[in-house]
């Protein structure tokens, strides 16, 4: 097998269980989603055509 296609895992430990430890899974999941919404509604153009923010022409 060569080397370049071994998976190196250096924890059994996932991101998600590293924050859960933490305590701050539930609050990091809210943030993500809230960051998502909020890139679609700027990106996502209303009825008449019109984005809410950035859009097309802002970049």
């Amino acid at each position: 097998m060569d080397t370049a296609s071994k998976k190196v895992t250096i924890s059994d430990e996932t991101f998600d269980d590293f924050l859960a430890a933490q305590g701050i899974l539930e609050c990091c999941e809210q943030a993500a989603l809230e960051e998502i919404v909020s890139d679609q509604a700027i990106l996502s153009p209303l009825p008449g055509g019109e984005g809410l923010g950035v859009g097309e022409q802002g970049r």
